[in-house]
């Protein structure tokens, strides 16, 4: 798994603690506008968001993978002020999906308010070098729903570049959907 905590150089990421749930659900509620774009973007209340930093800190999600939820927070400046660091976003990644060899990150989200200020390629060019350090895993993948085109931009951008898996509405129409399972190599430049 990841370390409990590593940094870039406006950020922090660290695991989650029981406390910091209705934080992050207030993030995530946040964004319920990407809800017509992204269908898992709906409102939730506060038992879920409890369930998955439950599942985090058991390191094992409800299908029984490994499981790990992250804080974003930004650095404040010294690692005393830093570890009350405001939480801006969060992810979670589940280990060995579909095969031993592929971890999937479930979700990534960020606060509106700080969004477009390259946080999010920020987190995701470290959690990239991180994640090359785990020599069990070939590949990341994450799901991006395709009318969500600021995520599409992001994640490409990001360098998952290969559409793993196509699934959802075949015939495009307003209240369609549909999503991509994008992967990124992670045995690129280890």
């Amino acid at each position: 798994m990841l370390p409990s905590r590593w940094s870039t150089d406006r950020l922090f990421m660290r695991d989650v603690a029981t406390e910091d749930a209705p934080r992050l659900l207030a993030v995530f509620n946040a964004n319920a506008h990407i809800g017509v774009w992204d269908t898992t973007f709906q409102p939730i209340e506060q038992p879920e968001m409890d369930g998955l930093v439950a599942a985090s800190l058991a390191k094992r999600n409800a299908r029984g993978d490994p499981f790990q939820l992250q804080a974003i927070c930004r650095r404040e400046g010294t690692e005393a002020e830093d570890r009350a660091g405001e939480i801006i976003g969060y992810y979670h990644i589940a280990y060995g999906v579909r095969r031993p060899e592929i971890l999937a990150i479930g979700m990534f989200v960020l606060d509106p308010p700080v969004q477009n200020q390259g946080y999010g390629s920020e987190v995701l060019a470290g959690l990239s070098r991180e994640l090359r350090e785990l020599p069990a895993y070939r590949a990341a993948w994450a799901r991006v729903w395709l009318k969500n085109w600021p995520a599409l931009r992001m994640w490409v951008k990001a360098g998952f570049d290969r559409i793993v898996e196509i699934s959802g509405d075949k015939v495009l129409s307003a209240e369609g959907q549909a999503n991509v399972i994008l992967e990124q190599d992670l045995r690129r430049s280890r």
